[in-house]
């Protein structure tokens, strides 16, 4: 998602800049440039420069890196937060589950036990978001081989396939067939 946003800025940008050159509105969305014959563009003022991010961390690049990290990490968390609201596993969901195995926290009502949840998913969404959002951060900072929403991306689809092996071998099932 956070690419999504990124990608749109990114793009509106590069319209603006083809039909409204040097006015008020690109130099606020971002102008761009060649940086050479063989290259993509490059953000070089507005919003698309300091939500791109910055070929290395140095002296003079230090405010963009700031805003780039704090943007990707807030964007990040909140898409976390209203995921965990949105799937299914919001501390409602999780009670009404755990109401319905029959299962509660002794002297507690339905509402103690939903306040009693959000004390842990709430930070839990937040704090897992912001831990993504560091990684991507500080992948695209590195120059690693790929993007960091990319590592991020594979590393999910490996996990999903991991547990998908992990739950054919507790059923029993041939597991080299999946493969």
């Amino acid at each position: 998602m956070m690419c999504a946003v990124v990608q749109i800025v990114f793009f509106t940008s590069q319209i603006l800049q083809l039909n409204f050159k040097g006015s008020f509105i690109v130099s606020i969305f971002g102008s761009w440039h060649e940086a050479d014959a063989h290259s993509k563009l490059r953000p070089n003022g507005g919003l698309a420069y300091y939500l791109s991010p910055p070929d290395a961390v140095s002296i003079w690049q230090l405010d963009r890196f700031i805003i780039y990290s704090v943007f990707v990490v807030a964007i990040c968390s909140e898409f976390s937060r209203f995921w965990v609201n949105i799937s299914g596993q919001s501390a409602k969901d999780m009670s009404r589950r755990l109401s319905q195995q029959d299962m509660s926290i002794q002297n507690q009502r339905n509402e103690a036990l939903t306040k009693a949840l959000w004390r842990y998913i709430r930070p839990a969404s937040v704090l897992g978001g912001m831990f993504i959002g560091g990684t991507c951060v500080f992948a695209d900072m590195f120059a690693t081989m790929a993007s960091g929403t990319g590592i991020v991306l594979a590393v999910c689809i490996v996990y999903q396939y991991f547990e998908q092996i992990a739950q054919e071998k507790e059923r029993g099932q041939d597991v080299m067939g999946f493969i």
